[in-house]
């Protein structure tokens, strides 16, 4: 993982908390599949393409693997994992 957190509500609102800026929302925000492509690369055309001016690469500058890229949509999301009962 990168040595720099990685600081979404400096610039976005999630569950309260955050920048009161111009970036969406986190919070119940996307898809996973859509939130970890525009996490991975914003540029793409089916997100911000040529338009983007602020949103990090996170994936295509390779400061974050596939797998923490999941893990970071999970937490958005609040699909992370619970131990089953016992355990």
């Amino acid at each position: 993982m990168q040595s720099e957190p990685v600081n979404c509500v400096r610039c976005h609102l999630f569950r309260g908390v955050g920048a009161d800026d111009d970036a969406p929302v986190l919070t119940g925000w996307g898809s996973r599949e859509w939130m970890m492509g525009m996490i991975h690369d914003p540029t793409q055309d089916d997100y911000y393409g040529d338009n983007n001016d602020r949103m990090p690469s996170f994936g295509a500058d390779e400061d974050l693997s596939e797998a923490e890229i999941g893990l970071v949509v999970d937490w958005l999301r609040g699909d992370w994992y619970e131990a089953p009962d016992g355990r």
